[in-house]
């Protein structure tokens, strides 16, 4: 008698996300916002934040080890030459259109740059920027196939 006689075979299921696909892609939004701030308030307090994350190397002897590396982190604002900051929210390889041609946010000085950081993720959360992350999606250009 074989020792997998006794046992009950069955098909198991995929385990099903319980969020959707726009609230996945919500919360992705909503963690490189907080990031954002993070560098923010770490720029406004006069330091850097830094993010470790860790990789496998091998060394000189051969062995493998796990070393702890910066994450190289990019604000999404640049200062412009009347003290003007314009802000980019990124998706994917672009910046998010919020109007046709128009990607940016214009803030008026650094004092009000996590404020407004914070409103846009107040509006991720409550699925305002939703249709804009559709239409980054969409943009993004993909690879065309090859006719064999």
């Amino acid at each position: 008698m074989s020792m997998l006689e006794g046992f009950n075979f069955v098909a198991a299921p995929r385990a099903a996300s319980h969020l959707s696909a726009e609230e996945m892609r919500r919360s992705k939004l909503v963690k490189q916002l907080q990031e954002q701030r993070a560098i923010a308030l770490a720029e406004a307090a006069g330091n850097t934040h830094v993010v470790k994350r860790y990789r496998w190397l091998t060394n000189e002897a051969g062995e493998r080890v796990r070393v702890a590396m910066e994450k190289r982190l990019k604000p999404w604002w640049a200062v412009q030459a009347d003290g003007q900051l314009l802000l980019t929210v990124r998706w994917g390889p672009g910046a998010i259109a919020w109007e046709p041609g128009k990607a940016a946010i214009a803030i008026s000085d650094a004092g009000r740059l996590i404020r407004v950081l914070d409103q846009l993720i107040a509006a991720t959360q409550a699925g305002e920027l939703d249709l804009h992350i559709a239409a980054a999606n969409r943009a993004r250009s993909m690879p065309k196939r090859r006719a064999a």
